[in-house]
């Protein structure tokens, strides 16, 4: 069910935590924090996560604490990674809504002082953010979300926009405001230990204890895209595929505890194959390693299983990630799919 907002809400920072992982963040540290203290309205807490810096971060945390000692608040830890930052942030945060903010990244001008928690009936705020796809929105709009699966394939797809509905990107966790009670009561945290879609992991939890989302026509952040990135300074394949392991192992977790691969299991076994192809189609490795985790599939049913096939190879068909003939071989009662930019029959 979707409604324009038609109410007169009035713009608060009030009770609002914003939670910043810092990590050798010299260089784009300020430029975060300076963004937040543009706001004229300041009821709001930033809390540093100072995760082993090696360069001169924690001087920064500290000269902005020095400045305003009643909103800054500073955790020094050795680096045990973003998802353990983001925990301990969770754990020491004290308003009604979190907001979580990566340190290269920073605020639209004027959006702080502008945020429309007062009064909203929405569990998860979704914004836009820069820079812009070709998708907007007209009007902000509230959606009940009654049926979980679409938001949860929104979530593993975060490239794939709900028809034009927004410009966001559901996987990651920034330009989006989370409620508080929701994460704390239901103890949703960030995998530790799982390189790559934690945030991915954090959002599929989240929407199983949602129900109104509402979104914005607003831009929250500018997204810097760093080439130095977790994401990407890893160019070792074997390393690529045990990161990927790793995440297929806690994705079927999340999944399994929700209920969600009896409900829809070719959302999982679909991201698995995707995740390969789309990132690493050109290493045989990555093709075999992907193989054993397909073969390793374990459907409720052989309708499942026929599902599954045909949402994969419909997804391939369109060419999503540019991939044409390029063979990946899914054993499936002796058959193999091939060259995925051609349909299934």
């Amino acid at each position: 069910m979707t409604n324009n907002l038609k109410r007169d809400l009035q713009p608060t920072l009030l009770n609002l935590s914003i939670i910043i992982p810092v990590y050798n963040a010299e260089a784009t540290l300020r430029r975060c924090l300076d963004s937040i203290f543009c706001a004229s309205n300041r009821h709001f807490e930033i809390i540093l996560i100072n995760d082993g810096s090696e360069d001169k971060s924690i001087e920064i945390c500290r000269e902005y604490k020095q400045e305003h000692p009643d909103i800054v608040k500073i955790i020094d830890q050795p680096n045990l990674g973003v998802s353990a930052a983001r925990n301990v942030g969770i754990d020491n945060a004290q308003g009604k809504y979190i907001i979580f903010e990566d340190s290269d990244d920073y605020f639209c001008s004027g959006i702080l002082d502008n945020l429309e928690l007062e009064n909203s009936e929405a569990d998860w705020e979704l914004y836009n953010f820069e820079p812009e796809t070709n998708e907007t929105i007209v009007n902000d709009e509230l959606v009940e979300a009654k049926n979980k699966i679409p938001y949860y394939e929104k979530i593993l797809y975060g490239d794939r926009s709900s028809n034009g509905v927004i410009n966001t990107n559901y996987r990651v966790v920034w330009s989006k405001i989370y409620k508080r009670d929701i994460i704390v009561n239901n103890d949703i945290r960030f995998p530790v230990g799982i390189p790559i879609g934690e945030d991915m992991l954090f959002n599929i939890a989240y929407v199983a204890h949602s129900n109104v989302f509402r979104y914005h026509t607003a831009k929250m952040s500018v997204y810097c895209d760093n080439p130095s990135s977790a994401m990407r300074s890893d160019k070792d394949v074997d390393k690529m595929i045990e990161n990927n392991k790793s995440f297929t192992i806690g994705l079927k977790e999340y999944l399994n505890e929700l209920g969600i691969i009896q409900a829809a299991p070719w959302l999982y076994y679909d991201r698995v194959v995707l995740d390969s192809v789309g990132g690493y189609a050109i290493s045989k490795k990555m093709v075999n390693a992907t193989n054993e985790l397909v073969q390793a599939v374990k459907f409720s049913s052989s309708s499942s299983k026929l599902k599954w096939h045909k949402e994969v190879a419909k997804r391939l068909s369109k060419k999503q990630f540019g991939i044409a003939n390029f063979e990946l071989a899914i054993i499936s009662g002796g058959k193999k799919i091939k060259h995925l930019g051609q349909s299934y029959k």
